[in-house]
């Protein structure tokens, strides 16, 4: 037969059980609210750090994108630049030229006054060039392309020549000189400075 104090330990016992239930089925409902919130705390530090990188790229692309705006105005700056040099380079040129023509000339009528000059001195020696002959009167480049012959010791028929080269101290005469006694250079530069001559309106013609 149950007594009351057999059921009141009943009902006692029954009660624990039913708070041991209650107690074991909040635990894992606690766990999961914890893990959504260490998420939720996660996912909220990873949106405000790449926010800050998406700006800190967007800041880079603006600054980069200024510099190339700037880089490209230093171009045309740097043409101008070198275009001013180029023109007075160019200047400079025509200057030299014509200092060089004027050289050529006065060289050359100091060179017919003295007794043991030359007008061209190494005609014999090395191809000349235009710029060698530049500036020289016809006259200067008649007496030039012939003293390759007199340094031989032509005789010449024009008696304006003949007596030009008798001043010359190195000038001895040789009757038996004859044109293939010219080297091949100088037998070139002879060739040369009558087609410059002839190029150039400046063929003169010795008295006989």
């Amino acid at each position: 037969m149950v007594t009351i104090a057999d059921s009141y330990e009943i009902h006692k016992k029954g009660v624990y059980e039913m708070k041991d239930k209650k107690t074991n089925v909040w635990v894992p409902v606690a766990v999961i609210i914890g893990i959504l919130l260490v998420a939720m705390i996660v996912l909220t530090i990873f949106m405000v750090v790449t926010g800050r990188s998406t700006d800190n790229t967007g800041s880079s692309s603006s600054k980069y994108h200024a510099d190339s705006t700037q880089s490209d105005v230093k171009p045309q700056d740097s043409d101008d630049y070198i275009q001013d040099v180029s023109l007075d380079e160019f200047s400079i040129g025509e200057s030299s030229d014509d200092s060089s023509a004027s050289d050529n000339a006065e060289a050359a009528e100091v060179a017919m006054e003295d007794p043991n000059g030359y007008i061209l001195p190494d005609s014999d020696s090395r191809k000349l060039k235009k710029s060698d002959l530049a500036g020289m009167t016809a006259q200067q480049l008649s007496y030039a392309k012939n003293e390759i012959y007199a340094r031989h010791g032509r005789v010449f028929k024009s008696s304006e020549l003949q007596d030009y080269f008798n001043q010359k101290d190195w000038y001895e005469k040789n009757d038996d000189f004859k044109d293939e006694d010219l080297s091949k250079k100088e037998a070139e530069n002879t060739e040369f400075i009558a087609a410059y001559q002839k190029d150039n309106d400046l063929e003169y013609k010795p008295a006989k």
